[in-house]
């Protein structure tokens, strides 16, 4: 029985390692735990030596289809595979008999993963077998499962098109395992799929879906955001080497009857010293150059930006000045810039 393995982590290791996979399996639906995710997590981790090859194609020593990795050689659809998940990445030895049983109950809990042919594959349960071990409170304690032979090709499986890999995600293994809300590591691998973009834009009932959100829970709108969406954006931020702000005045998107249909993700990134430098910079060229602004007009504003200002929002009251002024003819546009902007970073009307 073939056995994956990687050498044995520890915490300290998690910040560096970053996980491939296909969005696929980022898109996959399923309902898990805090303990759950970060099983799946460890295991894509331990799939990625595989995963690498099939990423790779021939011409760069790898295979070209994830059937033809050595690993699947002569094995039958019905074999079976036999993995360790040890415990000590996922939680601290009180926690281990807890983590057992809710990776015996992945044997058992629903996965949908898409495939390549636009289809579903339904499993019953990522696992096939789960064996616990008899002791209790070892440190380094580890649980043995044994995955199907189609759910592991699932997994390690990358879309590749004219000789090249695509429709994959990269992210931080260290922000799955850290997340302790269920949603923050599924929507966190999400926005990571698009990371390139910058931008995600989904249906609400979509995310709920992808997010496995049961039809009465959170059905209000207000509901979702506060204990759902609001609270994945404070974990993200404070963990996350990417995030995004409800905040932001382009999050929501109406429809009929006012509703609330869309969604707009714009992604962002933790600010350093330099980047708030080149930020601020930025914006004080823009102002200048684009609205005759002089330093006085500037200085009303410099007291409100920070470490944590927004600047999706400025650059979006910028942009609602710079065509008002030009359809409008405002007399003094450096005047209305600035109105427009303190609007916004002091969420306050400021008269001229």
């Amino acid at each position: 029985m073939a056995k994956p393995k990687r050498n044995r982590i520890t915490q300290a290791d998690l910040r560096g390692i970053t996980i491939v996979q296909s969005n696929n399996v980022t898109k996959a639906r399923y309902n898990y735990s805090v303990y759950q995710g970060r099983v799946l997590a460890l295991l894509m981790y331990m799939m990625q030596p595989y995963i690498e090859k099939v990423k790779q194609g021939s011409a760069k020593g790898g295979v070209d289809h994830v059937e033809k990795l050595q690993l699947f050689a002569d094995r039958r659809p019905s074999d079976v595979y036999g993995l360790e998940i040890e415990m000590h990445i996922i939680g601290k030895p009180s926690q281990y008999k807890e983590i057992r049983e809710e990776i015996a109950r992945m044997a058992s809990s629903m996965i949908q993963i898409p495939t390549q042919n636009k289809g579903m594959l339904k499993m019953a349960g990522l696992f096939s077998s789960v064996e616990i071990p008899i002791e209790e409170g070892k440190r380094h304690s580890s649980v043995r499962v044994e995955i199907r032979k189609d759910v592991m090709q699932a997994l390690m499986d990358i879309i590749r098109r004219e000789n090249k890999a695509e429709q994959y995600t990269i992210y931080m293994l260290y922000v799955s395992m850290a997340a302790k809300f269920k949603y923050t590591s599924k929507l966190y691998m999400l926005l990571c799929s698009y990371r390139e973009r910058g931008v995600w834009r989904v249906k609400v009932d979509e995310l709920r879906d992808l997010l496995q959100i049961p039809d009465r829970m959170y059905a209000n709108f207000s509901d979702l955001k506060r204990f759902v969406l609001d609270r994945i954006a404070g974990e993200l931020q404070a963990i996350g080497d990417l995030y995004y702000d409800t905040s932001d005045t382009n999050f929501i998107e109406r429809g009929d009857n006012n509703k609330i249909v869309w969604l707009r993700f714009r992604i962002q990134y933790p600010a350093t010293e330099r980047t708030f430098e080149l930020n601020r910079e930025k914006f004080i060229t823009q102002m200048h150059n684009i609205f005759g602004c002089n330093d006085t007009h500037i200085a009303r504003i410099l007291p409100y930006l920070n470490m944590k200002t927004n600047w999706n929002n400025i650059d979006d009251a910028m942009d609602r000045a710079y065509f008002k002024c030009q359809r409008e003819g405002i007399r003094y546009p450096a005047a209305y810039v600035v109105k427009c902007v303190l609007e916004v970073v002091e969420n306050a009307v400021v008269p001229i």
